[in-house]
């Protein structure tokens, strides 16, 4: 199971099925979300979205993003990004939520991509350049992404700060 972070909803994982969330003054049951294998279940920041991951790497729609209150799936991802490299251990790229619900990113090869919510289009219909990117952040008071890059060749390592939308 999984709280929500202000414990408004709280979600039971039926693996062989999906998700029930439970809310309300006695947590009733509220809606249930449809995704065979699920094995994790996150609420973005002000709980109006949820994503859910089965882990299958042979799955086109691995990942899901709901809306919570309506239960519309909003986008399905594969586990890995199509062109991120991955070798048998490597952990898939994860999604993070921006502080305010309104964005969602996910780090690729050299890129971090950025949805708007709730249409799940792609900000301004390209990813944002982020070359040697090791690791990214959202601020947890702002909609501004930090990320670090470690020392490649003669290029120094650097953090970098990209303010959303505006880039």
């Amino acid at each position: 199971m999984q709280w929500s972070p202000s414990g408004s909803y709280m979600a039971t994982i039926i693996p062989d099925k999906g998700v029930i969330v439970w809310g309300g003054a006695s947590y009733q049951k509220l809606s249930r979300f449809s995704h065979s294998g699920v094995e994790t279940v996150v609420f973005s920041p002000d709980e109006n979205y949820m994503m859910t991951n089965n882990f299958n790497p042979n799955e086109k729609d691995a990942i899901k993003i709901f809306h919570v209150k309506t239960g519309k799936l909003l986008r399905a991802f594969a586990l890995y990004p199509p062109k991120f490299t991955a070798t048998e251990n490597t952990p898939p790229p994860k999604f993070q939520w921006s502080h305010d619900d309104n964005y969602i990113a996910r780090q690729d090869e050299d890129m971090i991509t950025i949805y708007e919510l709730p249409s799940m289009k792609l900000l301004d219909k390209r990813s944002v350049s982020t070359v040697g990117i090791f690791e990214f952040q959202w601020s947890p008071t702002a909609n501004i992404i930090a990320y670090w890059a470690p020392e490649k060749g003669n290029a120094p390592a650097h953090v970098d700060l990209i303010e959303v939308p505006s880039r």
